[in-house]
């Protein structure tokens, strides 16, 4: 634990909402350019209704200027390049992209810094990691005004929700992030704090349970957000405790759901409870790509953010209707350029010619097949969820899977990197017991490589006894079933 962990853990929770907001306005205001989210909010109100071949132009143009800077100025692109001999004014149309190769993790993993650009100063840029669907810790250099740009297109989505101010909503989130410490006093029951210059009431996903959703539900109606959003997971939780207990929430202008796979009942169980539209989202953290459903319900793909090819095995494109693993090119992050990345998650494209009655001509996706992990529970401590922050951070992990045999048996396995230390797993062991509680055995445990499913796909969060989690397997609780 860091210091600044630990300053937080030990202080009141008065202070802890002051040092949240300290985050927040850091968040809003120093690692984001506000002219910078402002100048590329205006362009992307008007670009989204641009025509297919407007769109298809404009990314040729970006492709070749990401290209031009890639083979000059980093040494990974450059490489590649001159092995394929070949430059940036070769590509003159989206289906040349498929001469160059495929980026993979484990390319990245461990040599991020050939993948810098030589004449931006890296030490200048955000910098953050990022575990992914499957667990591999890699570092992210990202511009100032990159982050920026990143959030323009959240604020467009927003935008189309139609809350008020959709670049800063009065909104409540239910992040990852763990905020309540084991040593605060169950009797308060607060799992929630204020993020003032952000104006979000940033909420626990480590807290919910039957026992404690009325205090969220209370908590969520006196602030009133106009916008609520976060993990589909804990918002359909939230939601089928409340319908089940009948549980009055707000009725906020709109829900968004990111970071995992929205499944159809949770978003008809968020609909319900919430009374109001849920809006899926699609991004990465690398940054890569962008994708979120409009007023229609349907996904778009957002064209100015990158490109995104979705193909077989062997890099091929497949054909609409057809699942595909999703690579992407970004146009955002000149500090570090992803070209034709493979994400590791699949998704399957509509008709380019299939028209949104929405009016935009953006490429659409009929789905997304994400992350799919199942939620854990501890006895005390109620549901767990996000997982995969366990895992940032750590240089020395290649991959993390989180395993409950039992209510009270946790099982972690890890794949250690050639620098593992022993204090990683002491490290971890600390992390689970602080968010599983002392009723829970937590065995940490190094494995050569972690099984993946039938598909290929990999997951994250295993539970083996869900049908003993209070309701989460009972008959559905969706209003009017």
């Amino acid at each position: 634990m860091g210091i600044k962990e630990k300053i937080y853990e030990h202080s009141p929770i008065w202070m802890q909402h002051l040092l949240t907001s300290a985050q927040g306005y850091n968040h809003a205001y120093v690692r984001v350019n506000p002219s910078v989210l402002a100048d590329c909010f205006t362009f992307l109100q008007e670009s989204q209704h641009w025509s297919l071949e407007q769109f298809q132009a404009y990314q040729v143009e970006q492709l070749q200027q990401v290209l031009g800077q890639a083979f000059t100025h980093v040494p990974y692109y450059r490489n590649i390049a001159r092995e394929l001999g070949c430059r940036a004014e070769d590509f003159t149309s989206l289906a040349d992209l498929a001469k160059f190769p495929l980026l993979e993790k484990t390319a990245l993993r461990g040599h991020e810094h050939e993948f810098l650009h030589e004449q931006i100063d890296y030490r200048k840029c955000n910098h953050f990691h990022t575990s992914g669907t499957t667990g591999t810790a890699l570092h992210i250099y990202e511009s100032r005004a990159a982050f920026s740009k990143r959030y323009a297109f959240v604020s467009r989505l927003r935008s189309w929700t139609g809350v008020p101010s959709p670049m800063m909503p009065h909104r409540a989130q239910f992040t990852g992030r763990n905020l309540i410490p084991a040593s605060q006093n169950p009797r308060q029951h607060i799992y929630w704090r204020y993020n003032y210059p952000g104006r979000a009431l940033v909420c626990s996903m480590s807290n919910i349970s039957a026992e404690t959703v009325p205090y969220f539900a209370k908590a969520l109606r006196d602030y009133r957000p106009d916008l609520i959003d976060g993990y589909p997971s804990a918002l359909s939780l939230i939601a089928r405790l409340c319908l089940h207990k009948g549980i009055e929430l707000p009725r906020p202008k709109a829900v968004i759901t990111t970071a995992e796979t929205l499944f159809p009942e949770q978003r008809m169980e968020i609909k319900n409870a919430f009374g109001c539209p849920v809006y899926n989202q699609y991004a990465a953290t690398e940054p890569s790509c962008f994708c979120a459903d409009c007023e229609q319900g349907n996904m778009h793909i957002s064209p100015e953010y990158g490109i995104v090819e979705l193909v077989d095995d062997a890099g091929n494109l497949v054909p609409p209707g057809q699942e595909g693993q999703i690579v992407v090119t970004s146009f955002l992050n000149p500090a570090m350029p992803i070209i034709r990345y493979r994400l590791g998650d699949m998704a399957v494209a509509r008709d380019p010619n299939e028209r949104c009655s929405c009016g935009r001509q953006m490429p659409m996706l009929e789905r997304v097949l994400g992350r799919i992990d199942d939620i854990l529970y501890a006895p005390g401590r109620g549901y767990i969820l996000g997982m995969n922050r366990m895992f940032y951070g750590l240089d020395d992990v290649i991959e993390g899977q989180v395993v409950q045999e039992a209510l009270d048996r946790i099982h972690v396995l890890i794949v250690p990197a050639d620098n593992f230390s022993e204090q990683t797993r002491t490290k971890l062991h600390h992390k689970f017991v602080e968010r599983f509680g002392d009723q829970v055995q937590i065995e940490v445990e190094c494995v050569p490589a972690i099984n993946r499913g039938a598909n290929g796909k990999f997951r994250q969060t295993i539970s083996s006894v869900r049908h003993l989690y209070p309701l989460y397997e009972s008959e559905s609780l969706v209003a009017g079933k």
